[in-house]
C-alpha cells in the first residue's frame, strides 16, 4: 500500500475514533453550553471522515474502519471515568487528552511518511 493510502486510512481512523467518543460523551454531557461546543467538534470530524472516504475512493481505495475492540474500550473507560466525575471540566479534560494522543500520532506519521500529497498533510493537519 503506498503511504498517501496508508496515512489517508489512519486520518480516517483517528477522525472514526473522535466520532465514536463524542457520540458517547454526548449521552453523559449536561452542560447545553458545552454539548453545543462537542457537536461542533463532531461535525469537523464527520467532514474529514467524508473527505478520507472521497480521496480513498477515488484512488480505487476503501477506507480502514477502526476495530471494535478499541471503540468497546473507549465506551467502557468513558463510562467508568464519568462515573466517578461527569463535570463539564473533568469531560473536557477528557477529550483533551484523547485529542493530544490523536494529534501527537497524526504528528508521528506526517514525520514518518515524505510521499503524501498536499491534500492529505493538510487533511492531517485539520
Amino acid at each position: 500500500m503506498d503511504e498517501n493510502t496508508e496515512m489517508l486510512n489512519y486520518i480516517y481512523q483517528n477522525a472514526e475514533m473522535g466520532k465514536t467518543t463524542i457520540d458517547q460523551i454526548l449521552k453523559e454531557v449536561k452542560d447545553l453550553e458545552f454539548r453545543d461546543i462537542l457537536k461542533e467538534q463532531l461535525k469537523d470530524y464527520e467532514y474529514i471522515v467524508d473527505k478520507c472516504d472521497t480521496l480513498l475512493n477515488s484512488a480505487g481505495k476503501l477506507p480502514k474502519s477502526i476495530d471494535a475492540m478499541p471503540k468497546i474500550m473507549s465506551y467502557f473507560k468513558i463510562k467508568m471515568d464519568t462515573l466517578k466525575d461527569d463535570t463539564s471540566s473533568h469531560i473536557a479534560e477528557m477529550m483533551m487528552q484523547g485529542s493530544n494522543m490523536g494529534i501527537t500520532e497524526i504528528t508521528k506519521n506526517l514525520n514518518r511518511y515524505h510521499n503524501i500529497d498536499n491534500t492529505t498533510k493538510d487533511l492531517a493537519r485539520k
